[in-house]
């Protein structure tokens, strides 16, 4: 291309660029408030819902474990009041708290698949059996995850590992809840 052509189109695409950055700083109602107020609508309101409270991981277990209990260690109680409902247990673990002071959660990871229905069959056969059990995304993207839990109580979740490896025929591991 002739160089005198193509200084031209340089040319015209700047003027083009700085018309486009410039004339809506000279248009009035850029500078307008009241316009500016008017054309954005008000923020709506929001509709009023109705939710159940959600169950406590937070027990007050100042009445059920005397002072200098460990974490980790158990306890056996008739009922834990939760939220204001009772809930009966045999045992009850002390909670361990992490550095800021939140208690520990834990899941069972049950498996990992890179077929999302496989994941999604898995995880209704688990709930058929009675288990909270989730699908989740992996970090790369690629793979559905299987877990079942959260809970607080590790003892209890060892057991249903072992209970999911007996009737499954896989090999569970407990981690660290990490919510997404």
């Amino acid at each position: 291309m002739d160089e005198a052509i193509k200084r031209k189109l340089v040319g015209a695409a700047v003027l083009v660029i700085i018309a486009l950055i410039m004339l809506p700083q000279l248009m009035p109602t850029s500078r307008n408030t009241r316009y500016l107020s008017d054309s954005v609508p008000a923020m709506p309101e929001a509709p009023a819902m109705v939710m159940p409270t959600p169950k406590s991981l937070d027990i007050p277990v100042s009445e059920l474990l005397a002072e200098g209990t460990p974490s980790g260690s158990t306890v056996t109680v008739a009922s834990v009041q939760v939220d204001r409902e009772k809930t009966p247990v045999e045992t009850f673990q002390k909670p361990n708290k992490t550095v800021t002071g939140q208690a520990s959660i834990w899941q069972i990871q049950v498996a990992s698949f890179a077929e999302i229905s496989n994941a999604i069959a898995l995880r209704d056969r688990l709930r058929k059996d009675g288990f909270q059990a989730f699908e989740q995304l992996s970090d790369d993207g690629r793979h559905t995850r299987v877990f079942v839990g959260p809970s607080y109580q590790k003892i209890e979740l060892e057991k249903q590992a072992q209970q999911i490896d007996e009737q499954h025929h896989l090999k569970t591991q407990i981690v660290p809840f990490q919510p997404r």
